[in-house]
């Protein structure tokens, strides 16, 4: 089993929110935050639909989302997001976490069209030190996922 110091766990829907707390809510060091990230605290529009999800201003819920740099996570060594289309301005609120940590990522570049070549042109302009990987998961266009791996 892996070690760990603590686990933050970012979730902005209440139903989901739910699951996280039933699944792993009483495990010891695991911190469950219910928001998403992003580059500014505020408040957004998102439309729930499972693999369909997305923000967008006629959104069904609203979410709070704010800057991960804003946050008392201590040293972070991993950092996943896979958030619908917002990973770019997650990034941007964490990136003195990135800059300053050089976690291992992993970013999903599959929801925008340009994540695919923006989102490591955003991430090696933050923190340069890092090699890159991609692996592709399924047969379709989704799960795609970019490795930054601290040189």
């Amino acid at each position: 089993m892996p070690t760990f110091k603590n686990v933050h766990i970012f979730e902005p829907d209440t139903d989901n929110i739910s699951n996280v707390e039933k699944n792993v809510g009483q495990l010891e060091n695991v911190v469950i935050h219910q928001q998403g990230l992003s580059d500014e605290a505020k408040t957004l529009s998102f439309t729930s639909d499972g693999s369909s999800s997305h923000f967008s201003e006629d959104g069904d819920i609203k979410i709070k989302v704010g800057p991960l740099d804003d946050i008392d996570t201590g040293l972070i060594t991993f950092l996943k997001m896979d958030i619908e289309g917002a990973e770019k301005t997650a990034i941007i609120g964490a990136q003195n976490k990135i800059r300053n940590d050089k976690p291992k990522l992993a970013i999903c570049v599959y929801h925008l069209a340009d994540d695919f070549w923006l989102i490591p042109e955003l991430v090696l302009s933050i923190q340069p030190e890092y090699n890159m990987y991609l692996r592709h998961y399924t047969e379709g266009l989704t799960e795609t996922v970019m490795y930054f791996i601290p040189k």
